[in-house]
Parts: structure tokens; C-alpha cells; sequence
């Protein structure tokens, strides 16, 4: 009996770190996909011209940053701030729209992270801008939450 228990006890250890492998496997692949829609919603949101959808996912108060302004300096801003921004400039902008993510990748870690792409941004009827996006996700409350963003126009 000793010697069926001790047998049996590493291979049943082993298949619990299986399945706890497994477990963690799928919840990994289930925020990487939900990072991935937030940003498609996103894009179809901002394309539309819903800018509070747009935005849903920006911390509403602790989101940073980093543009293609010759500065390159860090700027916080409020969500609202920039739902406003965009609802006011949008007109005199006339027609921008943003592609899906291009070659989009998303790497979770725990509670943390990152979403790498390129998107090709239309603005007016025939110049097009190619825009490499890194965006920085928290899981905040259950929820992923971009808290910064990095934007740089490929020349």
C-alpha cells in the first residue's frame, strides 16, 4: 500500500501542476484577446466619431503619453480632457480614420501588460500615415485599464 501511495503521489502532484499550467495557460490567452478587442472597439468606436467609447479603456485619471511632438515629453492627461480634445478638433480635422492593429501583439504578466502594432491613420481624403503604437494595460478592479501609450510616426 506504501509503495502504490508513494508511486501514485508524484504522478498525481504532476497532474495538478498540469492542470493548474493549463488553467493559467487560458486565463493568459483570455486577457490577451480581451486587450485585443478593447483596441479593435476602440478603433471602430473612434472611427465612428464615439469618442467616449473611444476612450473607454483610458485610466480615467492616470493615463501618460509619449507623442511624436519634437518635445517628446510626457504628458498626463485625464480621460475627459481627451474626450473633449477630440470632439472639439475632430471638425476642423475633417475626415481620420485609423486602421485595424496591424501585427498586433499582446504579452500579459499577472495584473501588467503591453500591446505592441502598427496602424496606418488616413487624414483627409488621400494622405495616410503608418503610427507605431505600444500601450501599457493594468488590471485594475477587474478590468484592463490603459494607464500609458507611445506613439511614433514611422518616416
Amino acid at each position: 500500500m506504501r509503495l502504490a501511495l508513494a508511486i501514485m503521489t508524484p504522478a498525481v502532484v504532476l497532474s495538478m501542476g498540469m492542470l493548474a499550467y493549463s488553467f493559467a495557460d487560458d486565463r493568459q490567452q483570455d486577457d490577451e484577446s480581451q486587450i485585443e478587442q478593447i483596441i479593435k472597439s476602440g478603433t471602430a468606436a473612434f472611427n465612428s466619431g464615439d469618442f467616449e467609447t473611444a476612450t473607454k479603456a483610458l485610466h480615467p485619471s492616470d493615463y501618460t503619453t509619449f507623442g511624436s511632438s519634437p518635445q517628446g515629453e510626457l504628458a498626463q492627461i485625464p480621460r475627459a480632457a481627451i474626450v473633449e480634445l477630440l470632439e472639439a478638433i475632430t471638425p476642423a480635422l475633417g475626415h481620420v480614420k485609423a486602421s485595424e492593429p496591424i501585427d498586433l501583439k499582446v504579452q500579459v504578466h499577472g495584473d501588467a501588460a503591453v500591446a505592441t502594432y502598427l496602424r496606418k491613420t488616413q487624414m483627409g481624403e488621400k494622405r495616410w500615415a503608418t503610427i507605431r503604437m505600444t500601450g501599457v494595460y493594468f488590471r485594475i478592479d477587474g478590468e484592463w485599464l490603459l494607464v500609458h501609450e507611445h506613439q511614433s510616426m514611422l518616416m
